[in-house]
């Protein structure tokens, strides 16, 4: 039987969804070729097909970067478009029951010297919403920890429970300045268009947005956006309303933190497939010209 293309494909994505990295072509091959390679000659490389198909065709969301790895385009988003998405899912993190105990404690001691924003002081609705918020953050703070300890860094404000601080955590990576982490809690029907609002922009922070969920006791990370973004590109400014299709995926994030605990730069991997677009568009508009569009 001869590869079924399509399928292959899809397994493919898959792969690599689940790997939340670039894939060497090759091993990529290994984990989703459907079918065999029966129709070509000895001669012929069916690893390297593989690798053809992408690097000469357009079929996204697979491109190729830096190394023969294969990749997903939605993991290397253009400032200018954060919506170039993939199909994708929230990410869900269970609920922990130490987990949960260190947020209450820490809700407990820092509740005293929060700032009230919505003027709902000692209201069973601000409890809540900041007992939600609690839980949310830890969770995702202690995802990250768990999975890339060598990169993680604690809040700039940890066990100073007066003193305010614009990150929840932050993330070092080689050769990087330190990147800034701040968690949301947003519900994005909170307007009824579909929109969740930001109180503050900060440009050096990366935002992670999600809710906390108590009947299924976990944390869904919606997806991610950077204040720089919000603030040059999108021009947002503080109390403006963001909707949900200008997310990045959480893979983002994940993918960035994956390619460094692998010696990849994803840096190198995001100018390939920046550039592979910038020409793709650059074909696209000369078409349009001469047809007349």
């Amino acid at each position: 039987m001869p590869i079924d293309w399509n399928a292959t494909h899809q397994r493919a994505i898959e792969c690599l969804r689940k790997e939340l990295c670039p894939i060497h072509y090759r091993t990529l091959y290994e984990r989703a070729c459907v079918g065999l390679p029966d129709d070509y000659s000895p001669k012929t490389d069916p690893a390297e097909k593989l690798r053809q198909r992408y690097a000469e065709r357009n079929h996204p969301p697979i491109v190729v970067v830096s190394g023969g790895m294969l990749a997903l385009n939605y993991w290397f988003p253009f400032n200018h478009q954060p919506q170039l998405i993939g199909p994708y899912t929230d990410l869900k993190i269970p609920g922990n029951a130490v987990t949960a105990y260190g947020a209450g404690y820490e809700y407990a001691q820092r509740e005293p010297h929060l700032y009230d924003r919505y003027s709902d002081r000692q209201t069973r609705k601000r409890y809540l919403r900041r007992r939600d918020a609690f839980l949310f953050e830890s969770h995702v703070r202690a995802y990250y920890r768990d999975r890339w300890p060598q990169f993680y860094l604690p809040p700039s404000n940890e066990g100073e429970y007066d003193k305010p601080a614009r990150d929840d955590f932050s993330i070092r990576l080689p050769g990087c300045t330190k990147i800034q982490i701040d968690t949301k809690t947003e519900s994005f029907e909170k307007n009824g268009l579909g929109q969740a609002m930001l109180q503050t922009i900060e440009p050096s922070i990366i935002y992670i947005i999600g809710v906390w969920d108590n009947d299924e006791n976990c944390a869904f990370v919606k997806g991610i956006i950077s204040g720089r973004w919000l603030r040059s590109v999108a021009g947002l400014h503080d109390h403006e309303f963001i909707s949900e299709g200008q997310l990045m995926s959480y893979e983002v994030l994940s993918v960035m933190l994956n390619m460094a605990q692998r010696g990849q730069s994803y840096v190198a991997a995001f100018r390939d497939v920046s550039q592979k677009y910038a020409a793709l568009r650059t074909c696209t508009s000369q078409a349009r010209g001469g047809l007349g569009v």
